[in-house]
């Protein structure tokens, strides 16, 4: 029998980490799904703010406040606005309903993504290594905010569960994996097949 090499033993250690991860994300997740929803809305949240805040922090102050510089911090005041809106929505439930709120967060991401696209209309000419992340991102917001505005509440509990199902099977995949692995290279207390 082969000794087993630490690195392949830390690869096996951490895929099993990862599958104790999975497996519990999913348990949680098929169990609890509206509480994992909520818990994934706040770190959404977190996101947004974290975004909008440093996307402020990079615009250059000291230079001329152009269109640049005000497509730039129209953007970040969105992202802002929709993280603090999520992060204290706790607390603005009893005042606003969950579907203002809901729509208030998706048209400012809407906004802020059709913002970060513009950015690229705006007469400078950028290096195609600038223009797709830019186009990436923008997307992204802006098919958040329709995501938050069009599908039902209702419908994002059932994906929760679908993709708790699919964070199962997978855990387990990857548990199959480390017994695999660790089989091959004949670990001591573990049969090869």
């Amino acid at each position: 029998m082969a000794k087993t090499s630490e690195p392949t033993r830390l690869a096996s250690a951490l895929t099993a980490l990862r599958g104790v991860v999975l497996l519990i994300a999913g348990a949680f997740t098929l169990a609890y799904p509206t509480e994992a929803l909520r818990f994934l809305v706040f770190v959404g949240g977190g996101l947004l703010l974290v975004d909008g805040l440093l996307n402020l922090a990079t615009i250059r102050f000291d230079q001329p406040r152009d269109t640049r510089f005000w497509v730039g911090a129209i953007r970040s005041a969105f992202a802002i606005l929709a993280g603090l809106a999520v992060l204290l929505s706790p607390w603005l439930i009893p005042i606003l309903s969950v579907q203002f709120l809901l729509y208030f967060v998706g048209l400012q991401a809407i906004a802020a993504g059709i913002i970060e696209m513009v950015e690229l209309v705006v007469p400078q000419r950028k290096p195609m290594n600038q223009v797709w992340p830019a186009l990436v991102s923008g997307g992204a917001y802006a098919l958040f905010g329709l995501a938050l505005i069009l599908l039902p509440l209702s419908s994002a509990t059932v994906l929760a569960q679908l993709v708790a199902v699919l964070m199962i099977v997978f855990a387990l995949s990857l548990f199959f994996r480390v017994w695999s692995q660790r089989s091959r290279a004949g670990a001591p207390g573990i049969d090869a097949p």
